[in-house]
């Protein structure tokens, strides 16, 4: 699921997601989220924080089930501070992790899986493909909600070349 709502940035993430083998249902507004989450089961959501009426923030929060564990994971540390500080504030058990690898391996140790990820595509070493094909992989980890937070730059030629 891609919410987005500038055109352009959305038609790229939709395109890209489709190149790497997913089907995508795009949707232009947060509120359509709640709509089709429970229909359509979405393996991943790359949500737009900055949107105009319910910014992705309110998304998060009214996404059915109300995650209480939120593994975050971003290889830029100042971007898991900024989200783990968003979010305990709001009362969730947040699990940090500084790379794609770091969150495989929390994952492994862990003896129960978080509720939510929320996960940075484009990470230096490993991914966040990378991340959601091993936690695809695995039982116990495939079912877990996925929402893409990147503040990378998205234009079309510098994204394609990371993938």
């Amino acid at each position: 699921m891609v919410i987005e709502d500038d055109y352009s940035s959305r038609d790229l993430l939709v395109s890209t997601v489709v190149n790497a083998g997913y089907r995508v249902l795009p949707l232009s507004r947060g509120y359509l989220e709640s709509r089709y989450v429970d229909v359509v089961k979405p393996f991943a959501i790359l949500l737009d924080i900055m949107m105009p009426g319910m910014n992705g923030w309110d998304v998060l929060g009214s996404s059915s089930g109300s995650p209480s564990s939120i593994l975050v994971v971003d290889d830029d540390p100042s971007a898991v501070e900024m989200l783990k500080s968003s979010l305990d504030i709001e009362g969730y058990n947040v699990i940090p992790a500084y790379g794609g690898q770091e969150a495989i391996d929390k994952d492994k140790a862990f003896s129960y899986s978080p509720d939510l990820i929320i996960l940075d595509l484009m990470m230096l070493i490993t991914s966040g493909f990378d991340v959601m094909a091993t936690l695809r992989e695995n039982s116990n980890t495939a079912d877990i909600p996925i929402i893409i937070h990147t503040a990378k730059d998205m234009e079309r030629k510098r994204f394609l070349k990371v993938m």
